[in-house]
């Protein structure tokens, strides 16, 4: 058994975004896998315990008073590694230097291009140079680096000179009991969701997700097609406000942040599922999206735009549609095919089978087991 400290200091266990539940079903799965895991999160009110993992919450500030936290858990717990979920690993390596022990990072983008994305401007000149070499003798410094797609990997090692022999792919896990075929009708009923054609949209509203495409793309689709769109983000209000300006209203629906556990109900009421992805961030990185795993695994056909790590089980499954990047016209053309077209609707019930024993938290649990074991040794 090996005894992980796993350090989340940024997530809020009681929030439904992709990072929580990245961090929570993986935490979950590396004790069923015979780990045992000590999690640390950031302020989580209210959240649910994770089963077999011990969860504490870091001080609220300060890295000092973090740190000195952290130490305390490192004499309580005695664990074999550190892991950490950050793209600047700075706990995990300040605890390494401190205690002697190993740590691996887990990398799952890059913040500068989503900051900037977001219009957020990071830091320049003399700061931005600080910060990048400090990122460097972090990540340079690990035992292991964990990153969920092959364009991740490759831009760590090609722009930060991490040593490749140390720098694995994972990809992201779906929860394969949650996420699987149910009624439609049924799903429907339960939501209060009216009959005729539904496409479903889940995910952080932000702009690397391709919304304002999909907007553009449900402007040219039949008055018959309606949508409804899980999560929230900082893009929200003005999403609302642009589906309003097209005279989309009443057919787009916001449902906001919801349940984590009614998330199948809402992709089992659809027709067919979106992941409309921009080629900004996306293309040179790929994407390992938790949406299309649960899309799939739920038995929805799916369209997607053609960004690797989306495109790649579509080609393979033959369970939707691929389409340009920034292509409304296609990606709305796609979306009326697939929600019509039965044959697709059978191909997703098989590669729901696929995606849930290939894909499974469990089978992702084990892959990070087997390369801490193997910086351990």
């Amino acid at each position: 058994m090996t005894r992980i400290l796993f350090l989340a200091a940024d997530i809020d266990l009681s929030r439904n975004r992709g990072d929580t539940l990245h961090a929570r079903n993986l935490a979950r799965a590396l004790v069923r896998v015979g780990n045992e895991v000590h999690m640390v999160v950031g302020a989580s009110p209210s959240a649910e315990p994770i089963d077999g993992v011990n969860v504490s919450v870091r001080p609220d500030r300060g890295d000092a008073r973090i740190v000195r936290f952290l130490l305390r858990k490192v004499r309580d717990v005695r664990p074999d590694i550190i892991y950490e979920r950050r793209f600047s690993p700075k706990l995990a390596s300040a605890l390494s230097v401190l205690t002697g022990l190993p740590f691996a990072v887990e990398i799952n983008g890059i913040p500068g291009m989503e900051a900037a994305m977001q219009g957020r401007p990071g830091p320049s000149g003399l700061s931005a140079r600080v910060r990048r070499t400090a990122h460097t003798r972090f990540l340079r410094s690990a035992a292991s680096i964990v990153a969920v797609t092959p364009g991740l990997r490759n831009a760590l090692v090609t722009a930060y000179g991490v040593d490749p022999s140390r720098a694995f792919v994972v990809p992201n896990g779906v929860d394969a009991e949650m996420f699987r075929p149910e009624d439609r009708t049924a799903a429907r009923r339960d939501l209060s969701l009216s009959d005729g054609k539904i496409v479903c949209f889940v995910g952080n509203l932000v702009r690397w997700q391709g919304l304002d495409l999909f907007m553009a793309a449900m402007e040219q689709t039949p008055g018959s097609l309606s949508a409804v769109l899980v999560g929230d983000g900082p893009d929200h209000a003005r999403l609302v406000e642009l589906a309003r300006s097209r005279g989309l209203g009443h057919r787009v629906r916001f449902m906001g942040e919801v349940p984590y556990s009614t998330v199948p109900r809402y992709l089992a009421a659809a027709d067919a599922c979106v992941a409309p992805f921009t080629a900004e961030r996306n293309l040179p990185l790929g994407v390992s999206a938790l949406k299309v795993l649960e899309y799939l695994a739920s038995a929805r056909p799916i369209v997607v735009t053609a960004i690797p790590g989306a495109r790649d089980l579509v080609d393979e499954l033959g369970c939707g549609l691929v389409v340009p990047p920034e292509d409304p016209a296609a990606l709305g053309e796609a979306m009326v095919e697939v929600v019509s077209n039965e044959a697709f609707a059978g191909a997703a019930l098989r590669a729901s089978e696929i995606v849930r024993e290939r894909y499974s938290w469990d089978r992702t649990a084990q892959m990070v087991t087997d390369i801490l074991r193997r910086s351990l040794n």
